[in-house]
């Protein structure tokens, strides 16, 4: 496999930081599962190649990283997302922390898995969850 990553980032007065960029896959040999006659190893296929993400000779997609800062950076917001074009799956993670002190710090996120049920993000669609988490550091 070949995996390519183009794109570019800025920060703004220290605070917010943007990141943007193209992904581009290239599975080298790849066969589609329609190659495979016997039925019960074409449904191993499938499987094999949605958890390689191998769903195409070449594959294209995007990812997006907002960070912002405030306070010192005591709170911290970010919003990450990957997009697959093929299959228009993806995965949005929404985060905010906030550093109490410099040893406990609160966080409360989520992770959004989308596309449909035979992709690579899609499949992990029923995953997807809200969480807090508190870090202690020693």
């Amino acid at each position: 496999n070949l995996l390519a990553v183009l794109g570019g980032e800025r920060t703004w007065g220290g605070e917010l930081n943007i990141n943007l960029q193209y992904l581009f896959k290239r599975s080298f040999d790849y066969r589609g599962s329609d190659s495979v006659t016997d039925p019960a190893l074409r449904a191993l296929a499938e499987q094999a190649r949605l958890i390689n993400n191998q769903l195409a000779a070449d594959m294209h997609g995007a990812s997006l990283r907002i960070d912002y800062k405030a306070f010192n950076e005591t709170l911290e917001t970010e919003l990450a997302a990957v997009m697959w074009f093929k299959k228009k799956d993806s995965i949005i993670t929404l985060k905010t922390s906030y550093a109490f002190t410099d040893r406990l710090k609160g966080i409360v996120g989520a992770n959004i898995w989308s596309g449909p049920i035979n992709s690579f993000f899609g499949r992990l669609r029923n995953t997807t969850a809200v969480f807090v988490e508190c870090r202690v550091g020693f």
